[in-house]
């Protein structure tokens, strides 16, 4: 272990600013995203796109409504953006006649939307990457029972912002929330839905090649973990632990996957440059893979959707990448924190911060395959003590060690039947399934 540390372990420290994407031509400033939808909810005017209200009157609902900083009384500007409400109206019975009962309006219902999502406000600024003002577990059932409605009805929450073109919405600080973009290599796209396809019916059909994590949740893990230990080791679904027969299928898939993982690479160096740099230069050493390039990880979800969660494992500073692939209709994804949702189809890339990002996804409108692969950090590959370069160790008992840890490792089992967890009928908590379980023992 020492020598590991010493010699081929190199941390990195990743840092809020990393987050801050270039060359982004659609910057959607959280402020008036959250106005937009202030104004569409007080309305009802499901019709009104984002980039039909005036900046002007997002100006004025952010610093009289949502910061509150402005406490000056503009009566002729809120006379006026009266006026354009009153037009734009389709809620309330006639026309509001003062400007005060305008104001009074947007405040209750900012209030209610401020506290049903999980962001605050402090000294002006907006705060999504801080500690919740409501405890997680009831942000999660608040989030599940307010929109149950809309997942068994198949309708999306009208006065929401649906983000379709490319871009991002930025904190305050020009910090990525959420990134959309076209992803241009459909060669990439076409070959990695194809082999996701694959394996997964070749699960299906061969029950012995099931793992536990695809029996319990349909999702299987790839890559590298760094849990219960300093170093880090090969997931289990990477090794095929559960069966030495399967390990042949798992490497044709991640095989498959190199142009789709070379392209998320290309799309983290274009956009997050210091970010790629520290996630390129991190290094394990030999007894982890990474084929992956920057990424230790991704997750395949096989045809499940996902319930509300946050991603806490995640790495905070940093964005997990979502690919949906197959032929679908339904499953958007939604961020009830911004009262965002984006309709997912195959050939996008989803790039969010998922540590602090409550998301989901709505239901799939028929039966079709639906799956999902997710490139992600855990945070603890970032520990503030990885800094073994100065470590005192005396080299000949290093050689010394690592001779006599020679053959530890454990045999992999081979079985051409399958196993009792491999046929038994898993039924989950539908506040549960569908979701990405990171925690897994791997």
């Amino acid at each position: 272990m020492e020598f590991y540390e010493k010699y081929l372990w190199k941390s990195q420290s990743l840092n809020p600013s990393d987050k801050i994407p270039t060359g982004i031509q659609n910057k959607i400033p959280l402020c008036n995203l959250l106005a937009g939808v202030l104004i569409r909810e007080c309305t009802r005017n499901y019709s009104l796109k984002f980039s039909n209200i005036p900046f002007g009157w997002l100006k004025l609902i952010i610093s009289n409504i949502i910061i509150k900083k402005d406490v000056d009384w503009d009566p002729e500007r809120w006379n006026s953006f009266r006026s354009w409400f009153n037009f734009n109206n389709h809620h309330v019975k006639g026309k509001i006649e003062k400007s005060g009962l305008l104001k009074y309006l947007l405040r209750k219902k900012w209030d209610i939307l401020l506290r049903d999502f999980s962001f605050k406000i402090e000294n002006g600024i907006i705060k999504i990457e801080d500690n919740l003002t409501v405890p997680e577990l009831e942000l999660k059932n608040s989030a599940k029972s307010k929109y149950r409605l809309t997942r068994q009805d198949n309708q999306l929450v009208k006065s929401a912002y649906c983000f379709v073109k490319p871009g991002c919405i930025v904190d305050l600080n020009d910090r990525t929330l959420i990134h959309l973009e076209n992803i241009d290599d459909q060669n990439a796209l076409i070959q990695a839905t194809d082999a996701v396809n694959k394996y997964y019916s070749h699960l299906m059909s061969d029950k012995a090649h099931k793992s536990k994590d695809f029996c319990k949740n349909s999702v299987e893990h790839f890559g590298a973990y760094r849990r219960f230990t300093s170093l880090p080791y090969t997931s289990a679904n990477t090794a095929s632990s559960h069966n030495l027969n399967h390990r042949s299928c798992v490497d044709n898939l991640l095989n498959s996957l190199v142009p789709l993982s070379n392209y998320v690479n290309k799309f983290i160096q274009d956009y997050y440059g210091n970010m790629y740099l520290k996630l390129r230069n991190l290094s394990w050493g030999p007894f982890a893979p990474k084929p992956f390039g920057i990424f230790p990880m991704i997750a395949i979800n096989f045809n499940i959707l996902s319930n509300y969660h946050w991603d806490k494992l995640d790495a905070p500073n940093c964005l997990c990448c979502l690919i949906p692939l197959g032929d679908f209709q339904g499953g958007e994804l939604y961020f009830p924190q911004l009262h965002t949702f984006i309709p997912l189809q195959p050939g996008k890339v989803v790039a969010f911060s998922s540590h602090y990002l409550l998301h989901g996804n709505f239901p799939l409108i028929s039966d079709e395959i639906r799956h999902s692969i997710v490139y992600f950090v855990h945070n603890i590959f970032f520990h503030e003590d990885d800094n073994f370069n100065f470590m005192k160790i005396d080299d000949a008992e290093l050689e010394s060690k690592l001779h006599n840890n020679q053959g530890l490792n454990s045999k992999t089992p081979t079985f051409t039947k399958p196993r009792k967890f491999q046929t038994m009928e898993y039924t989950n908590d539908n506040n549960d399934i569908n979701q990405r379980q990171r925690n897994l023992n791997n």
